[in-house]
């Protein structure tokens, strides 16, 4: 889908890598933290973060 949407195979890969990171991350603070704010705040960020055009 990344690539669809213009990226190269390689950065598309390592959108999506960050994106696991990311995820991963926000699900340890949000158990950690005992509130979902975490978690929430990297699924509304996470469409623009992927497909953000590289210049």
């Amino acid at each position: 889908m990344l690539e669809e949407g213009g990226l190269s195979q390689m950065m598309a890969r390592q959108r999506a890598e960050d994106a696991v990171m990311q995820i991963q991350g926000a699900l340890v603070l949000t158990r950690g933290l005992d509130s979902t704010a975490p978690f929430e705040r990297v699924l509304q960020q996470l469409p623009d973060r992927l497909l953000e055009k590289v210049e």
